[in-house]
């Protein structure tokens, strides 16, 4: 056992947690990756949130583009008046 598996395995004895193994092929071989299942929940929780502030900025700036386009479009009927 790995040190990163034998650390795992003492982190959910522990605490008494599931353990999620990930394995990871390279172009170099197969590793495995081991996690708690609450790390790789707080992980998705992260991710979600990151994800929401990157819609909600994009609905900003969607609204701030169409804002611009419509004052220049005011300052056109302005100037064409």
């Amino acid at each position: 056992m790995s040190r990163v598996h034998a650390r795992y395995a003492r982190c959910a004895h522990e605490h008494e947690s599931d353990l999620i193994g990930i394995v990871l092929r390279t172009a170099k071989g197969e590793q495995t990756l081991v996690l708690p299942l609450a790390d790789i929940e707080r992980m998705a929780a992260d991710a979600r949130s990151r994800l929401e502030k990157d819609r909600e900025t994009d609905r900003l700036l969607a609204e701030i583009e169409d804002l611009s386009k419509r004052m220049l479009a005011d300052v056109d009927d302005r100037d064409g008046a």
